[in-house]
């Protein structure tokens, strides 16, 4: 379930983790496409220097690695 409050004037999302899990996942698959690669793929080019940090590859870094953080999470803690 999605809530919005405001903490000191300013709007906070409140998503659960199967929610922000699912909005990743749509993201990450986007970028899947567009670049026609999976994420694992582009994250090792990252590490290995064979791609430029752009703005938007690091984006999908970032979504990759945030989506793996919280599926381990959720397998080390029962959480769905």
């Amino acid at each position: 379930m999605t809530t919005t409050e405001t903490t000191t004037g300013i709007p906070v999302r409140r998503v659960s983790r199967a929610e922000m899990m699912a909005e990743l996942q749509a993201e990450i698959a986007d970028y899947e496409q567009r670049y026609e690669m999976p994420s694992e793929r582009m994250a090792a080019l990252i590490e290995w220097g064979e791609i430029p940090e752009t703005a938007e590859v690091l984006k999908w870094c970032f979504a990759y690695r945030a989506l793996e953080s919280l599926k381990e999470r959720t397998q080390t803690d029962g959480s769905h």
